[in-house]
């Protein structure tokens, strides 16, 4: 029984162990990044790096998914595609299959790998 209970009890230890090294791992990141967005570094953080989200309005807190254009692959918008890349982010709209948009409706589009480094630059200046 005195057995069982400690390795019932390691077993619990251990599970927690992985967690808190990569809590650990995450902020030491995150407090290390200087300087401006560099997308040939793949900044940690929870947003997937190649997603692509959205958000139609600047006043707007959450940024937005949509299923047929969520990953930079599916940008054919050349001006998109290009500050996409360079920037991490881009103000225009994007039709669904992902070619350039009116520009009476504008939107504002960002990496999910930007977002990892705009978040982990806000923790480093905490």
């Amino acid at each position: 029984m005195k057995r069982k209970l400690f390795l019932a009890l390691l077993l619990i230890v251990c599970s927690c162990v992985p967690t808190a090294i990569a809590a650990e791992t995450t902020n030491n990141a995150a407090a290390t990044v200087t300087g401006p967005y560099n997308p040939a570094i793949t900044y940690p953080g929870i947003y997937i790096s190649e997603s692509l989200l959205f958000k139609n309005r600047p006043t707007s807190q959450s940024w937005q998914a949509i299923p047929m254009l969520n990953t930079l692959k599916k940008v054919t918008c050349a001006d998109a595609m290009t500050s996409l890349q360079r920037e991490g982010k881009w103000q225009g709209n994007l039709n669904l299959d992902g070619s350039c948009g009116s520009t009476y409706e504008p939107a504002e589009w960002i990496l999910g790998n930007r977002l990892n480094y705009e978040e982990a630059r806000q923790q480093s200046s905490r």
